[in-house]
Formats: structure tokens, sequence, C-alpha cells
């Protein structure tokens, strides 16, 4: 009985211990090569900025917000939005690119639009990946 308890004993110990030294799945620890600043900013002043305000519209295809590179490096982007198909496009330092969304305004009076934006850059020491998101409110206007 005495070695059965020790070998659990052991067992557990390499188990702690060898979790201990590959670490947990969450990230808890963070390190670079450069120092590194973090700034959180205004959706509209960040390095992917995405542009919207109050939309209205009489329907079908409505612009609901603008994705601009405010950044020195080419993107690839992934767009998301709630009940849209999904886009994907590249973005140079400088340009932008508008969502769209197709509304009907006979069916409904107002509808929110989550928008979600994935950005990533494959540099030589290192991917960039940025991630993005909002919220549009859009009303259908009376005709």
């Amino acid at each position: 009985m005495k070695s059965i308890t020790q070998v659990g004993l052991i067992i557990v110990l390499i188990t702690v211990l060898g979790g201990g030294i590959y670490g947990t799945v969450g990230l808890s620890d963070t390190n670079a090569d450069r120092s590194v600043t973090i700034e959180v900013v205004e959706q509209s002043n960040g390095i992917l900025a995405i542009e919207t305000g109050p939309v209205q519209t009489a329907g079908n295809e409505t612009k609901i917000a603008t994705v601009r590179n405010q950044g020195d490096r080419p993107f690839d982007i992934m767009e998301v939005v709630t009940d849209q198909s999904i886009q994907r496009y590249a973005l140079s330092p400088g340009q932008s690119s508008d969502i769209y969304v197709d509304i009907d305004c006979d069916s409904i009076s107002s509808e929110e639009y989550e928008i979600e934006i994935f950005a990533d850059t494959n540099e030589s020491d290192g991917t960039l990946r940025i991630e993005s998101m909002t919220t549009v409110a859009v009303s259908c206007s009376s005709g």
C-alpha cells in the first residue's frame, strides 16, 4: 500500500511540475525583443480606423461605415457584418474601404449591425494582427 501511495504522489508531482514548466493554456505573460507600448484609442484614431455615425436610409444597399488604414504597412482585411457575407480585401497605407449592408426598409424600421474587422500583415520579423469591433444603428426613413 505504501508503494502505491508513493507512486501516486510521484505522478501528482510530475503532473504539477510539468504544468509549471509548460505553463497553462491562458496567456499570463508576454515578452518582446524590443520595447512595446500598447495604447487604447478611439476607433477613428487607431492604426485601422472604423468611422461610423448615425445612418438613415430608404433601404437597399446602404453605407454604414468606412475602414481606413492609418498605419504604415498594408493589411489583409476580413470584414464580418451581422447577417451579411464576409468580405476580404487588402488595404495599403492611406487607403480606405466603405462597408455596405443590404437593408429591407419594407420589413424593418431600424436595425443594429455588428462590424468585426480582422487585419493581418506578415512581416519578415513576425505577424501583426489587429481586431476591432463596433456596432452601428441604422434607421429607415419614411418614404
